[in-house]
């Protein structure tokens, strides 16, 4: 048997399947399984977290750690205000895991701004935002409608990452959970360009925009007004009833996300929930490099290799 002939005809066949599969895409989508990532944003659980005050705004309430966890930034917009413009910053140093081709990234800076109050806060709270103290773990904004955060990253000698336009950086927007009257998205408002995925919920509005139109959470209506507020034992979807929205490296996790391939020296995200009524005051977001898998169905051939010692 010619074995260079089987492996031929197998990525051959490989490839047909892959641009059969591309020609239904349209052009705000992609094959998440053909991305080339190079950008790794790790778990940092030793990084140093400084922070600045930025502006003077008097409705700023700052405080180092939140009630029984030393691990978060605790930031308020008192008087039921929002904090506009650039008002806090955060240093993260001794970073360890984190690189970008290969390259370790020692620091990452992200500058918050326009904290707003969602209007429809009937219960009178403050709006809150809480960062993590490790990057990787995010944050949460709490009574609050959106929240913007401009990163920048550093190398080793302490000079500005300026990732170039060559699809090589990408940041996945996971768990954009859409039903029971709440709506999440998120903006890329830097240089870049916005994907989603084939089959998925979410699509790309404005260019730059990922939600959900439609209801797309567990024990919602799946496809129904994301409005309505009927919950339901078991979602139906149409892989069966398994919930999407347990981690990036669930085979659905496609379901609800998509990507923003970053580049330039800075990157800027908005992230917005949307409500019809106050549920879930609480949205948690990340920027993950972690990239989904499709629902295509396709896997490369596995190639083995046999060879013989031969004694000389």
């Amino acid at each position: 048997m010619n074995y260079i002939n089987v492996i031929n005809a197998q990525l051959q066949q490989y490839k047909s399947k892959l641009d059969k599969y591309k020609k239904t895409l349209n052009t705000e989508q992609i094959n998440p399984d053909l991305i080339k990532q190079n950008l790794v944003l790790g778990n940092e659980p030793t990084a140093i977290a400084n922070y600045e005050i930025l502006g003077n705004d008097s409705n700023l309430f700052f405080r180092e750690s939140y009630p029984n966890d030393p691990t978060t930034f605790w930031i308020e917009g008192e008087n039921l205000s929002s904090l506009t413009g650039s008002f806090f910053k955060v240093t993260w140093d001794n970073l360890k895991n984190s690189s970008y081709r290969g390259n370790r990234i020692s620091k990452m800076t992200a500058v918050f701004s326009d904290l707003m109050h969602d209007n429809g806060n009937k219960e009178n709270h403050n709006a809150m935002l809480l960062i993590s103290k490790n990057p990787y773990r995010g944050m949460s904004y709490i009574y609050s409608s959106s929240i913007t955060a401009e990163y920048t990253l550093y190398d080793e000698t302490g000079n500005i990452i300026n990732l170039p336009d060559d699809a090589s950086s990408w940041i996945t927007i996971g768990s954009l959970n859409a039903g029971n009257a709440r709506q999440e998205g998120a903006s890329l408002l830097s240089a870049g360009k916005v994907y989603g995925f084939k089959d998925s919920s979410v699509t790309v509005h404005d260019g730059n925009t990922l939600y959900s139109d439609k209801a797309n959470d567990f024990h919602t209506i799946i496809g129904g007004d994301w409005k309505d507020t009927t919950t339901i034992d078991q979602s139906q979807y149409s892989w069966g009833t398994d919930n999407w929205d347990t981690g990036l490296d669930s085979d659905h996790a496609y379901y609800g996300a998509g990507v923003f391939n970053i580049e330039g020296g800075k990157f800027k995200i908005k992230f917005f929930t949307n409500r019809s009524e106050q549920r879930n005051v609480k949205t948690w977001v990340t920027i993950s490099t972690s990239i989904v898998k499709s629902n295509s169905g396709i896997t490369p051939p596995e190639i083995h290799y046999n060879y013989t010692n031969v004694a000389l």
